[in-house]
């Protein structure tokens, strides 16, 4: 490693060189883009570790798979999720991180309006 003094003293010549090296380890460090996954790749961005009935739907405890701009996968959660069919169509309702699914469910379906 190159200490201050003798990046000060080096010529132009010589930084460029150095900088080249550093430039090929930086990529060889780099994961292999070919190795990355593309999230298309996964039929499902989440995974059910739990589910049971309740009330008018069903409780589910999720883990969810984030995705990033490069492919690479991250888990979260687990997340508890309330699903129940309204009009025809299905619907959910986030409750996040929780011990106790049923009283959150209960919060939040009295503060959401409902038609």
């Amino acid at each position: 490693m190159l200490t201050d003094e003798q990046i000060a003293a080096a010529t132009d010549e010589q930084l460029e060189r150095e900088l080249s090296r550093i430039r090929r380890e930086l990529d060889r460090r780099k994961p292999n883009v070919s190795n990355v996954i593309d999230a298309r790749a996964w039929p499902t961005p989440s995974d059910v570790l739990e589910g049971r009935p309740h009330e008018d739907g069903w409780l589910q405890l999720e883990r969810r798979w984030y995705v990033g701009k490069d492919g690479h996968r991250t888990l979260r959660g687990p997340y508890w999720y309330f699903r129940y069919h309204e009009d025809g169509k299905q619907r959910k309702i986030y409750l996040g991180k929780t011990d106790d699914p049923e009283s959150k469910l209960s919060e939040k379906r009295r503060t959401i309006p409902r038609d």
